[in-house]
């Protein structure tokens, strides 16, 4: 299948594996379209923010990820911050 660009994707990928009200994680700072994408198909965002270090490196907070994979989140939309 043929995506014209990678907002489209998430937003195809949402609605095709989640429904209306599903959580769906994401870990700020986060691309901006990627967090509308979420909001446009009508599921519950859910924030698992990065940490960032005194070097200015960002890395996964296991703890948060874990905090919202048991408050129900279904999908999450994985963005690297470059």
């Amino acid at each position: 299948m043929m995506i014209p660009c990678v907002v489209t994707g998430i937003r195809l990928a949402l609605l095709a594996l989640t429904k209306p009200g599903d959580g769906v994680m994401i870990q700020s700072p986060v691309y901006g379209p990627f967090r509308f994408s979420v909001e446009a198909t009508e599921r519950r965002l859910m924030d698992a923010p990065l940490k960032r270090d005194d070097t200015g490196r960002y890395s996964m907070d296991l703890d948060a990820v874990e905090k919202q994979l048991q408050a129900g989140a279904k999908a999450l939309v994985l963005c690297n911050p470059h």
